[in-house]
């Protein structure tokens, strides 16, 4: 057990109405809930706002957290643009300070919009004392290949690159979801170092092999049934999928796909989706709450499809896998750090055609299908949300220990 004082700061907003009862994501409400099996003492510096802004839709979406045994909660101004961080800054600078002159461990994340809490660490470092844990588990701040760049996004690429890059040379213990992050911010240097991919998938969601044969023999006269369940901005490859479908029309394949998600590019899919295509049925449908009916629709699906244009690791295929379903993904770094040959067709990433081609062959062959399946449902036996958190548990009472 780690029994220091221990705190986590985050971007993630908690809501706190006027009874002083505090709510936030479910997921998020459920990480924490993992960290208290090896954390006796958890603090937590984030932003808080007020739960009566919220309308009753968003409010039901949140989950009352007094449960948890949070011993301290520092509370951050929240920002959502330039002038909300300048204006906040040197409040939330002080709260941060406090929080960290409080706290025996810090443990920060690595990305943040438009300037994260591992900012400010960095700018305390050299005047407090404290252990530090720096995981990277996003990259949604880099610039695309072969994408221009808007200020807004050169900017927020360097200034990730930079900061992040100081705070991990100054972290006790480093963890990364996928080796290429280690790779990018610190070469060959693997020491203090953990590759935890980030899993949120319980055992109990992860269905039987004669659950998923049973699925597969029932679909085994159908067309291909796949999935493209993501948020629906460009960097996603929403327009890619969008591209691939057209190639599929004119090559004349047979097969299903549904949409689902939310985002800007929501109105364009649903237009696509509305048309009448001679071959490729299409359908969309909002995101569902991440629950057990939605790892029940997914057993529906035969593949996942996934047109990652960035190197971000898809937290959609570890769940997709949970229920035996393959995948047809882009040759990220993402993708490829938590799959294999074994349960997915990967195409070259920004290429429509080459995504039509996969799925073409795919729809041609159920045996290969049904094969990804299941090297799929076997592959994520031991990516668990709790086996994430018992490894680094045990990480990091070996690096803290030193």
């Amino acid at each position: 057990m780690i029994n220091t004082a221990y705190t986590i700061f985050v971007e993630l907003p908690i809501f706190e109405n006027e009874q002083k009862q505090l709510f936030t994501d479910p997921l998020w409400a459920k990480d924490l809930r993992l960290h208290l099996a090896y954390i006796t003492h958890l603090n937590l510096c984030c932003p808080v706002k007020k739960w009566e802004l919220l309308t009753s839709s968003e409010q039901q979406l949140l989950e009352n957290i007094n449960d948890i045994d949070i011993k301290q909660l520092f509370k951050l101004r929240y920002c959502n643009g330039f002038l909300s961080t300048f204006t906040n800054f040197f409040p939330n600078f002080f709260i941060i300070w406090q929080a960290t002159k409080n706290s025996q461990i810090v443990h920060s994340a690595g990305a943040g919009w438009p300037f994260p809490s591992t900012f400010y660490l960095v700018l305390l470092c050299p005047f407090l004392r404290f252990k530090w844990i720096v995981n990277i588990e996003s990259s949604f701040w880099m610039l695309r290949k072969n994408n221009r760049a808007t200020f807004r996004s050169w900017l927020s690429h360097y200034a990730h690159k930079i900061m992040l890059g100081v705070a991990l040379k100054k972290a006790d213990a480093r963890i990364f979801t996928q080796p290429f992050y280690q790779q990018y911010f610190l070469g060959s240097d693997t020491n203090k170092c953990l590759i935890n991919a980030a899993s949120w998938v319980d055992e109990e969601k992860i269905i039987s092999i004669e659950t998923l044969l049973k699925n597969q023999a029932r679909r085994s006269s159908s067309p291909l049934n796949l999935i493209f369940p993501t948020r629906l901005i460009a960097d996603k490859g929403v327009h890619i999928l969008i591209d691939a479908i057209e190639h599929l029309m004119k090559m004349k394949i047979v097969v299903n796909i549904t949409i689902m998600g939310s985002g800007d590019l929501k109105p364009l899919c649903q237009q696509v989706c509305n048309n009448v295509h001679p071959t490729v049925v299409l359908k969309f449908v909002e995101p569902m709450a991440y629950d057990a009916m939605f790892f029940k629709v997914l057993q529906d699906y035969d593949l996942i499809i996934v047109a990652n244009l960035k190197e971000e690791q898809p937290r959609n295929i570890i769940d997709a896998f949970s229920q035996g379903l393959g995948a047809i993904a882009s040759n990220t770094e993402g993708v490829m750090s938590i799959t294999n040959d074994a349960n997915t067709v990967y195409y070259e990433t920004g290429n429509a055609q080459a995504l039509a081609n996969a799925i073409q062959a795919l729809s041609l062959s159920r045996a290969t299908t049904n094969a990804l399946g299941v090297s799929a449902l076997s592959h994520v036996q031991k990516m668990t949300h709790t086996n994430m958190h018992e490894e680094r548990h045990v990480f990091l009472e070996a690096m803290l220990s030193q």
